[in-house]
């Protein structure tokens, strides 16, 4: 009894020494900056694990970076370093983009409502040259449009 009452406690001043726990479920730099001070691990040790600049870290953990701008690759050496799932500091975004074929979706979505690429721009409101960069795959699908298009593109989603 003792014990579990204890263990409670400590978990609850644990989470309390850090963010609340939505703001750690939500936040990239909140989840990165809770594993570096649960593991005492430095920022140069960490950007080596990732293979990246020490300002990187120091820019993601405080925030100061778009989550939608940051790299898949060094969030996903990240959280390999930590022993964690890859996609633990990851937002939905960035697990879609790194998991789906992103150009052939859109296709996909393009060829299910009929049209060319002019009339499926005009349509969804992103310029010609935009869209003919995202299904070439020459440019990665912004968050907005994803954002936009999400439910539309599961709907072609092979199961």
């Amino acid at each position: 009894e003792t014990e579990g009452e204890i263990l409670t406690r400590k978990s609850e001043v644990f989470w309390g020494m850090f963010e609340e726990k939505e703001t750690l479920e939500r936040s990239v730099a909140a989840r990165l900056r809770y594993q570096m001070q649960r593991t005492k691990t430095s920022i140069p040790k960490l950007a080596k694990a990732a293979g990246c600049s020490k300002d990187v870290i120091q820019e993601y953990s405080k925030g100061k970076v778009l989550e939608k701008h940051m790299n898949i690759t060094w969030l996903k050496r990240m959280a390999e370093y930590f022993g964690l799932d890859p996609y633990y500091f990851c937002t939905e975004y960035h697990v879609f983009i790194d998991t789906k074929d992103v150009p052939a979706l859109l296709k996909r979505l393009r060829e299910k409502e009929g049209g060319s690429q002019r009339e499926f721009a005009k349509k969804k409101e992103i310029s010609l040259y935009v869209y003919k960069s995202y299904e070439s795959g020459k440019v990665r699908i912004s968050e907005s449009f994803w954002r936009q298009i999400k439910k539309e593109l599961e709907e072609v989603m092979e199961p």
